[in-house]
């Protein structure tokens, strides 16, 4: 508790922008105008009037400010929720403990260089859009339509000059709240994992595990029209629960009374599956599939969900995983030897992301073949 006090305590006192409380500059401008201007040379000084405005929130950096406040209240809460997931039963993604213990000290360590960055361009940004704004008040007082228009050039040096900071501030922090909000949605996920998982109304085997859970369309016989519910993989089975409130009175074709349906209607060994694949469907290619197929042991030869919340390459990785049983390294009751290597399944290709934990990989050298993930320490091999 004391952690989190004091991060209060830092975030809002070292990180208040010295320029969100100015005045704006479309007031400042209109407060200085001293005489009318013709209707091409106001249009003109509108739309630069605009821009200024727009680069004077931007030298705020307040979305940065409000990411570092984020992580500062955020992240000491992070290694509570996963003691209550390990709490709770779930003994998968092991790594998640050292990845929270690995965040904390990251930022720890990026949180000078990020504050020195954003105090270097707020003053010195700060300091080029009031003059951009002083210049903008007297071609207004001249009523010069050249002059006007010749500002742009000055507010495209300013813009240039905002897009570096930001990739210096970027660069202080970046990698670091990005494998914040990954971890933070891995953590999410199990526990909603693990609430769907108290209301299903079947129960794990004897030993049986669950690894992931996710809202998913079952296309059964490859139909749009299967049920909906809660795809879900363990160590041992790949199970769907119908989960959804279905009409039982219609006026007119439209539901007025419904009741929730919920039981198991498809399950296999994880064994069974000869080969699982995802794509990409609908709009923009926006939604994620899973295509099974199944052989003995299994009540269908082919599968169709359409996932909802989670990349359908994830889950190949993860069904693979469980299949060849590198997933006991994810275990905290996983075999040591397991914990030696998670390997990416192509060969000749860097994976972008650990294949373990999801974490973004940073920048490798040319010829490389191997690295270990900075978050939660596994090593990859391509």
């Amino acid at each position: 508790m004391a952690d989190k006090k004091q991060a209060s305590r830092r975030s809002s006192g070292g990180l208040k922008s010295s320029t969100s409380t100015k005045q704006s500059v479309r007031s400042k401008v209109k407060a200085a105008s001293s005489k009318p201007l013709s209707e091409e040379a106001q249009a003109a000084l509108d739309d630069v009037v605009d821009e200024v405005d727009d680069l004077q929130e931007q030298a705020t950096f307040s979305y940065k400010i409000d990411q570092a406040a984020e992580l500062d209240s955020e992240i000491p809460g992070l290694a509570d929720q996963v003691a209550d997931l390990r709490r709770r039963g779930y003994t998968y993604k092991s790594y998640l403990e050292q990845k929270v213990e690995t965040l904390a000290a990251k930022w720890e360590a990026a949180r000078p260089a990020f504050e020195r960055e954003l105090r270097k361009a707020e003053r010195s940004l700060s300091d080029d859009v009031d003059a951009l704004t002083d210049r903008l008040i007297e071609v207004q007082r001249r009523g010069d339509l050249r002059a006007i228009q010749a500002l742009g050039t000055e507010v495209s040096s300013v813009e240039s000059a905002i897009e570096a900071a930001e990739n210096a501030i970027d660069a202080a922090y970046e990698n670091v709240y990005r494998a914040f909000q990954q971890t933070r949605s891995q953590i999410n996920g199990v526990a909603w994992t693990l609430d769907e998982l108290e209301q299903a109304t079947f129960e794990l085997l004897q030993g049986e595990s669950v690894i992931e859970a996710v809202d998913a369309h079952w296309w059964r016989d490859g139909k749009k029209d299967g049920p909906q519910g809660v795809l879900y993989l363990t160590d041992q089975r790949l199970i769907f629960e119908q989960k959804e409130k279905v009409a039982t009175k219609k006026v007119l074709f439209i539901a007025t009374e419904k009741e929730l349906v919920q039981e198991m209607v498809f399950e296999a060994p994880v064994m069974s599956i000869q080969s699982v694949k995802g794509e990409s469907k609908g709009f923009l290619k926006g939604e994620d599939h899973l295509d099974f197929e199944f052989g003995s042991g299994a009540p269908y030869a082919v599968g169709h969900f359409h996932i909802k919340g989670d990349e359908s390459e994830m889950w190949v990785s993860l069904i693979k995983r469980v299949k060849n049983g590198q997933i006991r390294a994810e275990s905290v009751a996983g075999d040591e030897e397991g914990h030696a290597v998670a390997q990416e399944d192509t060969i000749g290709e860097a994976p972008e992301r650990c294949v373990s934990c999801g974490a973004p990989i940073g920048l490798l050298a040319q010829g490389q073949r191997q690295v270990t993930c900075e978050f939660c320490g596994s090593s990859m091999r391509w």
